[in-house]
């Protein structure tokens, strides 16, 4: 492996035609008949060579945009499609690229969702604010007047306390594609959402305001 920092670093992918140019011609034999002249027919043979070359090293470099759900575009369809999009949870799928690309990357980070805190975290995202309030079995340790397990199971119950209504928004950017809406409202439920990722043995007790 290059130990050339300039092999790692991102910017070093962006050349210009002038940069393919120059350099295709820096390969080039020496000597009367291979004229360096920038105005010559050779290096204009040359630049004209190069250019084809050069757009395909710019779709190359456009691929790195496209194999990260964060920054994809053209290929946003298929990784909806490889992530199982639009999520059925969902009441009105985002259509802006910046709801899309939102949608893709929660749903690749649902099966490492664990802790309450990742829960509340991911119901942010349909635009709920929530808190989780977790039981705990009695045990010899409980003060005397906490309550005994249920025959629902306290040990493995989590409330789930809803404190606002879901709405997601998303606003259009100077990224976004010009036919993009200047905004947009995305509805969720949230409930199909987490009983669908929830740990198996778990069960959730839904609690939402008056």
């Amino acid at each position: 492996m290059s130990d050339d920092p300039v092999a790692h670093d991102p910017a070093a992918l962006n050349i210009s035609w002038d940069d393919a140019h120059a350099g295709a011609m820096a390969l080039l034999p020496t000597g009367p008949v291979w004229p360096r002249d920038p105005d010559g027919v050779l290096s204009r043979l040359v630049r004209g060579l190069t250019g084809t070359h050069w757009r395909a090293w710019q779709r190359v470099r456009d691929l790195l945009e496209e194999a990260d759900p964060r920054t994809t575009y053209e290929l946003i369809r298929m990784w909806e499609i490889d992530c199982g999009l639009p999520d059925p949870c969902v009441a009105d799928p985002p259509s802006s690229i910046e709801g899309r690309r939102a949608a893709i990357l929660t749903r690749r980070h649902e099966g490492s969702i664990t802790t309450p805190m990742q829960f509340i975290e991911l119901a942010a995202t349909l635009g709920y604010e929530i808190e989780i309030v977790e039981f705990r079995p009695f045990r010899t340790y409980s003060g005397c007047d906490d309550f005994l397990n249920s025959d629902e199971g306290w040990a493995h119950t989590w409330q789930v306390n809803i404190l606002n209504s879901g709405l997601a928004v998303f606003e259009m950017t100077c990224t976004s594609p010009c036919d993009s809406l200047i905004r947009e409202w995305v509805t969720g439920d949230l409930e199909c959402l987490f009983e669908r990722i929830k740990p198996a043995q778990t069960h959730i007790i839904w609690a939402y305001p008056p």
